[in-house]
């Protein structure tokens, strides 16, 4: 496995630090092996690992699966009232973006046939 930059963090830097959290776990005795209760705790880390990152750099990306970036919209923009259609001003406001990485979109089309 390659050690490239991912945002931040590294490849091999998040499977530490989600291997770390369920290694303790296990070591308090929170975790008993079962390979359900590891994966749930692995995702939950994971979850953690995400918020923390975006929170603290912009952006992170999960190999081979998707890029999450923190994307900071502008007050100001104009939309439209789903209910009756008028225009209204849009406030300030920050979301998460994610993009695909190329290896799944090719995976996923070559499945069906696409490409």
């Amino acid at each position: 496995m390659s050690d490239k930059k991912l945002g931040g963090m590294t490849k091999d830097q998040i499977i530490k630090r989600i291997g770390d959290h369920v290694d303790k776990l296990q070591a308090d005795g929170y975790l008993r092996p079962k390979p359900r209760e590891i994966a749930r705790e692995a995702l939950e880390a994971l979850e953690v690992l995400v918020a923390d990152e975006l929170a603290s750099t912009g952006v992170i990306r999960v190999p081979g699966i998707v890029r999450l970036a923190r994307v900071d919209k502008p007050a100001g923009r104009i939309g439209r009232n789903p209910q009756n259609g008028m225009p209204m001003e849009l406030p300030a406001k920050t979301a998460v973006k994610a993009t695909a990485a190329g290896s799944l979109v090719t995976a996923v089309l070559t499945r069906r046939g696409t490409r």
